[in-house]
């Protein structure tokens, strides 16, 4: 219990920091000189995925409600179980700090160009606000979680793989279920990169990252 007293501000420190860090990688790929040539791709990275699917972009807000969902049913699972919900939520939030803090790491060191060309039309006036107005916005969810630039890797995805490990790490769902558990996860992952909301390397980086660390930190 008094571990969550610590772990709680460290979540909320780095959520801010990635906040901060999000809104200059924004603004600098803003600015970044890419050459759109209109004939070929206007500035966009080839994506194996993107490039042999549909565009599904206007359903990108789908998979922002997806995770909100998630974790609203994750933390239904976690307050019935009484013997280690306290444990649950502390592991959890410090694993999504270290993977938060990874992430900031790894999108400021390589900006990649914004997947929609109109992102930055779109977000400009969102992400050039002052610090403390983004934080409010959100804290109440005014607008989509993320802006422009900061693709790897997918913090969407991997707190939603996070949560699954969690699941079924600490067996809250019956066994006969988890197929369908991990069966979901792998279709939200395709889904994000559908939706044009992530490149899919950013996608296939953040299983190796979460698991990664899940997997550390449950061994340390």
């Amino acid at each position: 219990m008094k571990k969550i007293y610590i772990t709680i501000p460290i979540f909320i420190l780095v959520s801010c920091i990635t906040l901060l860090f999000q809104k200059y990688a924004s603004i600098k790929g803003e600015n970044i000189n890419i050459i759109r040539n209109k004939n070929v791709n206007l500035g966009k990275l080839p994506d194996i995925i993107h490039d042999n699917t549909p565009d599904l972009s206007k359903y990108s807000n789908i998979a922002d409600r997806i995770i909100k969902v998630y974790i609203i049913l994750f933390c239904i699972l976690i307050f019935n179980n009484n013997n280690k919900k306290y444990e649950i939520i502390n592991n959890s939030l410090l694993i999504i700090s270290i993977i938060l803090f990874l992430r900031i790491i790894m999108f400021s060191s390589t900006i990649l160009p914004s997947i929609n060309t109109n992102c930055h039309i779109i977000k400009n006036k969102i992400y050039k606000k002052p610090f403390l107005s983004l934080v409010s916005d959100f804290v109440i969810q005014k607008y989509k979680i993320g802006y422009c630039n900061d693709y790897i890797f997918s913090g969407h995805n991997a707190i939603y793989i996070l949560i699954t490990l969690m699941i079924l790490y600490y067996n809250l769902i019956p066994f006969i279920s988890t197929s369908i558990l991990i069966g979901l996860t792998i279709v939200y992952s395709i889904f994000t990169i559908i939706c044009r909301n992530h490149y899919t390397i950013d996608i296939i980086i953040s299983y190796f990252i979460t698991y990664g660390i899940f997997t550390i930190y449950y061994n340390m």
